[in-house]
């Protein structure tokens, strides 16, 4: 008997879609393979420096003591290149000649004790400024900010970077502020005039919240945006942000400048930063300002 043909499209085999599933899981394991080894090569090439074997097999007690006595070995002695490569850049730090006033031993020992863990190069060079800074101007690093910068990734410092670019400096007070907007007072002006325009979001200009709270939270900035004293119509601000300089003079009364504070842990750091101005950020803050004060 012959079948006629139904028109019903054949069934795939499950023997082929099932190798197809195993090409595809085949596939995801190599990359996970491929993966796992890029990840075993970092950790034992990290590990090599400091003198530990991945296939090492230390058998008795003798060949345990040979490896920790290599590994202390080498630790001792990076301890003293990350020193050595600190001081000779210290020597290219740009500082006036220091007077007669010897830097405090307690200090000095303090930064060798901190300094030489320092291994990233980055950071080396910032340990140099604050060095040679610090014995051409003693007093001018306290041992709270090398304690705060001992803390700090490379990372950390680059948050922090951004910050100082955004940072303003009001005339003679040395404590950097990031200004984000500012309020007005409960008074006939308020009902007149409204209130003043939304704080600016920094984030937009680099510094996340989240960046903002790891800042706070290592000591760097106040926990707290604060408002400053009510700015008088007979009062102008003279602040420096970056490269540019402005002058406040309020509207009207009741005003009062809101910001992020830096601590002195922060203004301290906030000298060895190399700023970048972000002429958006001054943009910004221009419009935002602008609604209660004359700029110039």
């Amino acid at each position: 008997m012959k079948i006629e043909s139904s028109g019903i499209p054949p069934i795939v085999p499950k023997k082929q879609a099932i190798k197809s599933s195993d090409a595809k899981s085949g596939e995801s394991q190599r990359a996970t393979n491929k993966s796992t080894s890029s990840t075993k090569q970092k950790i034992s090439r990290w590990f090599t420096q400091v003198g530990l074997s991945p296939n090492a097999e230390y058998v008795d007690y003798k060949a345990r003591s040979v490896a920790a006595k290599r590994h202390q070995d080498i630790r001792i002695v990076k301890r003293a290149e990350n020193l050595q490569k600190i001081m000779q850049l210290a020597f290219q730090v740009a500082v006036s000649d220091s007077l007669d006033e010897e830097i405090d031993a307690d200090w000095f020992y303090a930064f060798i004790d901190l300094a030489e863990h320092i291994y990233a190069p980055v950071m080396q060079e910032l340990w140099s400024k604050i060095l040679a800074v610090e014995i051409s101007r003693p007093g001018s690093f306290s041992l709270r900010s090398l304690e705060t910068l001992k803390t700090l990734t490379q990372r950390d410092a680059q948050v922090f970077a951004v910050a100082c670019n955004l940072a303003s400096r009001k005339t003679g007070d040395p404590i950097p502020r990031l200004i984000t907007h500012y309020n007005q007072r409960r008074s006939l002006s308020c009902l007149l005039f409204g209130k003043a325009k939304r704080p600016i979001n920094i984030g937009n200009y680099g510094l996340s919240y989240p960046s903002l709270l790891s800042l706070i939270d290592l000591g760097l900035l106040m926990p707290a945006e604060i408002e400053s004293a009510e700015v008088t119509v007979k009062q102008s601000i003279q602040l420096r942000c970056g490269e540019t300089s402005l002058e406040l003079k309020p509207k009207r009364s009741g005003l009062a400048l809101v910001y992020y504070k830096f601590s002195n842990v922060g203004a301290e750091l906030f000298m060895l930063s190399r700023k970048k101005q972000n002429q958006e950020y001054i943009d910004a803050l221009k419009r935002t300002l602008a609604a209660g004060f004359n700029i110039k």
